[in-house]
């Protein structure tokens, strides 16, 4: 067959059309590639400014409505007797502590921090009725250098809601 089409060529044809085609196409696909990872970045970083602006400090402010966890805290009877408490050869944390009425006793608080803070003012007491609740006499340090019970650095108060401060 002189001049007409045959099989390989007509496959050659197809290949040629097909290459031509993928060609145009990669030329329309390039510039849709370009398109996406520039969505992308740009909604990386509408996600970073939302987390900085908005989730971080939401975070934060949760975390500061109750920076540490406070508990009370049961020393071996080795180290000092407390007799409103039972004491064996265990320390105890605890969260709540039953005192007996119309008494003073000597607790000991422990707190550990949930975020980073500097400690300007210890504030405790005792939710309730002004007149029936339990309120602080002093506040004392345990681990002094001469190992006695001292009074706490700083600035000592009672309010007039018998919250006891201390102020460093």
């Amino acid at each position: 067959m002189l001049g007409g089409p045959t099989r390989s060529a007509i496959g050659w044809l197809l290949i040629a059309a097909l290459m031509a085609a993928l060609t145009a196409l990669w030329g329309e696909l390039l510039p849709i590639a370009l398109q996406i990872i520039a969505v992308a970045i740009a909604a990386g970083a509408l996600l970073v400014a939302v987390h900085v602006q908005y989730v971080g400090p939401w975070l934060r402010a949760r975390k500061l409505k109750a920076p540490c966890d406070v508990r009370f805290v049961i020393r071996e009877h080795r180290h000092v007797q407390l007799p409103h408490v039972i004491q064996d050869d265990d320390r105890h944390i605890v969260d709540e502590l039953v005192l007996p009425s119309n008494s003073v006793v000597e607790i000991e608080l422990g707190y550990r921090p949930r975020i980073p803070f500097k400690l300007v003012e210890l504030v405790f007491g005792c939710e309730g009725d002004l007149d029936a609740k339990p309120f602080v006499v002093e506040a004392l340090d345990r681990f002094s250098p001469t190992h006695t019970s001292t009074p706490s650095k700083g600035e000592h108060k009672r309010d007039i809601y018998k919250f006891w401060h201390v102020t460093r």
